[in-house]
Formats: C-alpha cells, structure tokens, sequence
C-alpha cells in the first residue's frame, strides 16, 4: 500500500512539474517561399531520376536522348513510376537541361 501511495504522490509531482504552455508559434513579417529556385528542382529532378526510374532498370545517360525524346520518355515513364506532375516536371527539368 505504501508503494502505491509513494507511486500517486511521485507521479503527481511530476506532471505538476511538466510545462503547461502551449506553442502559438511566430508571427513573421517576410512572406515564405512558396517556389523553389530552378537548379533547386534540377537537383531534386535528379533525385527523383536516380531513385525512381532506377528502380526497376539500368537508367541511361542523359546525353542519350535530345529533349523531345525525354519529354515523351518522362511523360510515358511518370505514371507508372508513381510520379506527380510536378515531380515528373523536375525529372524533366533535370535530363532536359544536362544533356
């Protein structure tokens, strides 16, 4: 019984010790960036390119195809890679402007 009241007393000691305030968060004056940089989406391109389309073949240079044959590439490719429009916009970005 003395266990369990010990138990009672430290517990409660202990969450009259926790903080009770709650975050609100800052207000900020500057708007937040709501669009990234083009070499910032070349390097995510390259990402999503690497990982995804890597995934299930040997992926080919990007030299191989001029930017007509990737956009068709990218356009076939994006949907069964499960890629977003915007994703298969950055793996565009990226094999359009290195090869």
């Amino acid at each position: 019984m003395k266990k369990i009241i010990l138990f009672a007393i430290i517990a409660v000691g202990f969450i009259a010790c926790t903080s009770q305030k709650t975050n609100k968060g800052t207000a900020t004056k500057t708007p937040i960036k709501t669009t990234t940089p083009a070499n910032e989406n070349m390097a995510q391109g390259k990402v999503l390119f690497e990982n995804n389309c890597g995934k299930c073949h040997d992926l080919p240079t990007v030299e191989k195809f001029n930017d007509e044959k990737w956009k068709s590439i990218v356009d076939w490719m994006a949907p069964k890679a499960k890629l977003t429009s915007q994703q298969a916009d950055m793996v565009y970005l990226y094999v359009s402007n290195s090869n």
